[in-house]
């Protein structure tokens, strides 16, 4: 093979020969080889196991397949799975095998291109979807994103007859926090209990923010009285830590409306929405600051 490469006219490989699989996979050092011509047929290696063991060691480097006459199909299952081209031995001249490993080199740089521009679509795809779905400010849920979660959830609750709860939190006063700190800093207050919630919540849980200054919690096989524990917790930690920006330290508050689907609402996401309004309705009512469960008395208060 050497001497026949030597023949081919404006040779450009200095060919290092190896006569074992083993001793060939010692030079596959990053950068140290260009292109590997790879007898399937070697003392310590046979068969498509050679392919897949350079490929293991070096996958950067192009592979040129030597096959003999009565092996084609061989040969071309390695290319399948990752050689770059093949070569019948004995009918293959210098010019031939000089042809085929350029050809090589140049076929896997061109997958790889292709390989790192597929990665960076997969990478640009990933970013759009998360801003399809995130709220960029709080890194929560989006509005949307929440909208097809908790119909999902709604169907799933129908169908097993589950539990079901819904906690709407609103920011007491937060216009007056805008108005009177800036923008900046309403948007610090914001993050801030969307940290909290989120450290509240369950990994099943499906926390967002729902818009402005309102944010969502839908609690999976959670009853309405079970979802108060975490609801005051959220409240609570809310009250006892200051949002501060170095220059200013402002207390927040926030009240809470909380609805469930056992509790007597159909399987539709509108009603949990809508009773779990009713409820912040009633908490906001009853002074800010607190949480409330629906009841029937919370949807005669936001009818008056």
């Amino acid at each position: 093979m050497r001497e026949s490469l030597a023949e081919a006219a404006g040779n450009p490989f200095d060919v290092t020969r190896a006569d074992r699989l083993d001793d060939g996979l010692q030079h596959l050092a990053p950068g140290a080889v260009d292109v590997v011509l790879l007898d399937l047929s070697l003392p310590d290696s046979r068969g498509l196991d050679t392919v897949g063991k350079v490929i293991e060691r070096a996958p950067w480097v192009p592979i040129v397949v030597l096959t003999g006459l009565d092996d084609k199909d061989l040969a071309v299952e390695a290319v399948r799975r990752g050689a770059q081209d093949y070569l019948v031995k004995g009918q293959a001249d210098g010019e031939l095998l000089a042809r085929a490993a350029r050809y090589a080199i140049e076929r896997k740089e061109i997958e790889s291109k292709l390989a790192e521009a597929n990665a960076r679509l997969e990478q640009a795809n990933r970013r759009l979807e998360e801003l399809a779905t995130t709220d960029e400010l709080t890194g929560l849920w989006n509005r949307r994103h929440f909208i097809e979660m908790i119909q999902q959830e709604c169907r799933r609750a129908a169908r097993s007859g589950a539990d079901l709860a819904l906690v709407m939190l609103d920011l007491d006063h937060f216009k007056v926090v805008n108005d009177t700190y800036g923008h900046a800093f309403g948007d610090r207050v914001l993050a801030a209990t969307a940290s909290i919630i989120r450290g509240a919540a369950r990994t099943t849980d499906v926390v967002a923010r729902y818009g402005g200054e309102e944010f969502m919690m839908l609690m999976p096989e959670t009853a309405s009285d079970e979802a108060v524990h975490p609801a005051e917790r959220i409240r609570i930690l809310l009250a006892r830590e200051p949002v501060s920006d170095g220059t200013h330290a402002v207390g927040i508050t926030a009240s809470l409306g909380i609805s469930a689907l056992k509790d007597g609402s159909p399987n539709d996401p509108d009603h949990l929405i809508r009773r779990a309004d009713e409820a912040l309705y009633a908490a906001k009512q009853a002074g800010r600051n607190c949480t409330k469960v629906w009841s029937e008395a919370c949807a005669v208060a936001a009818a008056e």
